[in-house]
């Protein structure tokens, strides 16, 4: 294998365990991840500069011509100029300057993509490297939940649970964006691939139902039926196992811990009335209303953090504030106006459309995977803030820079015809 080869593999392995890195001595650790994206692409622009060149410019300028790119250049251009009448310029710099990271960041894995020579060797590579990195990830969260469990002590919905992400709900996400790539690694021909995947959906599943984030219920739901349209998944008897397996796991363990049973169906099924759920309605319609009165501007990037507070003054309780929307969508409304809200829109379902139609016309497993994810992320940003998290605004990159990759080659046919 060649010097420029083993660089590709190192870059993109390094992109895809990142997380890795905890400082236990930091609450929130986002400043860490997104500045190793920023080195990510560094690292990757010296790569292109001074070893391969040769061909580079011609592979971004092919992928930039795409519909996508235009949509996301007008929401870079939206969130730059919304700075000059934003109320808070520095918290807007900082969230428009994430954008243009993960911008590079879909540039710099699709160009690195293209320049791999071995693409089945890779992947087959890289589908070790995550089986690993999921393991760890996973044991991070399972290990406070068997600790409990051997001492008797109540689990509940714990921050000891947080994981690589620092945060239980993203957490959640991070495990459940995975899932789909476990299924596939756990119908391939590899046996090492099957058991390992199969004990990994098992351990996934727990944590994600102990952590018990609902819109991450719902996003498992969703990933459960959009898997369903794979044929080969439908006749795999064995992803029952981990299934069933974590399901007992889970009741069990909740009967152990006295656990409100009445409360996982009433609020991860239907919208109730308790406080997180009717905070969230109220953020909602905040943010709306703000859109509505400033539908060409919005209030400018970073600005809902500050201009929120004197929406919700009479309902804050104790220093609760409404720092979030908690839907990505509704708060780009608020800050850059409606065409805001529909160019970020447009970022996720582009790249949907792009992928319905690959499956269209191939029939092939790989672009449902991705649809899944795009999916687990649309839910996440309706109900939660991922545009503030590097860990789950990196797999976005991944997911957007791999469906222009598929888009450009043939390379799902040769994975499938490959693994199946």
């Amino acid at each position: 294998m060649k010097k420029k080869e083993i660089l590709i593999y190192i870059l993109l392995s390094s992109l895809l365990i990142f997380p890795v890195y905890r400082d236990k001595s930091v609450i929130d650790g986002i400043a860490y991840q997104w500045l190793y994206l920023s080195f990510f692409n560094f690292f990757t622009f010296l790569f292109i500069v001074f070893i391969s060149k040769k061909g580079v410019i011609d592979i971004i300028k092919s992928v930039i011509k795409n519909l996508y790119f235009y949509f996301y250049l007008i929401f870079l251009f939206l969130g730059s100029i919304s700075i000059y009448y934003t109320e808070n310029v520095s918290l807007g710099i900082v969230d428009i300057s994430r954008f243009y990271i993960i911008f590079s960041t879909i540039i710099s894995i699709y160009v690195l993509l293209k320049l791999l020579k071995d693409k089945n060797l890779f992947f087959n590579y890289l589908s070790y490297i995550f089986l690993i990195f999921s393991s760890y990830e996973v044991l991070l969260v399972i290990s406070p939940i068997f600790t409990k469990i051997i001492t008797l002590t109540e689990i509940g919905r714990s921050t000891a649970l947080k994981g690589i992400a620092y945060n239980i709900n993203v957490t959640a996400f991070s495990l459940v964006i995975k899932l789909p790539f476990l299924f596939l690694l756990a119908s391939s021909k590899s046996k090492v691939k099957i058991i390992w995947s199969l004990i990994l959906i098992f351990f996934f599943l727990i944590s994600i139902f102990q952590i018990q984030s609902r819109a991450s219920f719902i996003a498992l739901l969703v990933v459960v039926i959009i898997l369903s349209i794979i044929k080969s998944f439908r006749k795999n008897f064995r992803l029952l196992i981990p299934i069933a397996g974590s399901i007992v796991f889970f009741v069990v363990s909740g009967l152990l811990d006295n656990f409100n049973q009445k409360r996982i169906v009433d609020t991860n099924f239907i919208l109730n009335q308790d406080q997180s759920t009717s905070s969230r309605l109220r953020y909602w319609s905040d943010a709306t209303q703000t859109m509505l009165e400033n539908p060409f501007s919005g209030i400018g990037m970073g600005s809902w953090k500050t201009y929120s507070i004197m929406l919700d003054k009479t309902k804050i309780q104790a220093y609760v504030i409404p720092y979030h929307v908690h839907n990505d969508f509704l708060q780009f409304g608020a800050e850059l106006g409606v065409l805001g809200l529909l160019i970020y829109l447009g970022l996720f379902t582009l790249p949907l459309i792009y992928l319905i139609k690959i499956y269209g016309i191939q029939k092939k497993t790989i672009p449902i995977i991705l649809i899944a994810c795009f999916f687990v992320i649309i839910i996440d940003s309706t109900f939660n803030f991922p545009r503030e998290r590097a860990l789950i605004m990196s797999y976005y990159a991944m997911l957007v820079a791999g469906t222009f990759f598929i888009m450009s080659s043939d390379i799902v046919n040769k994975y499938e015809t490959h693994h199946n």
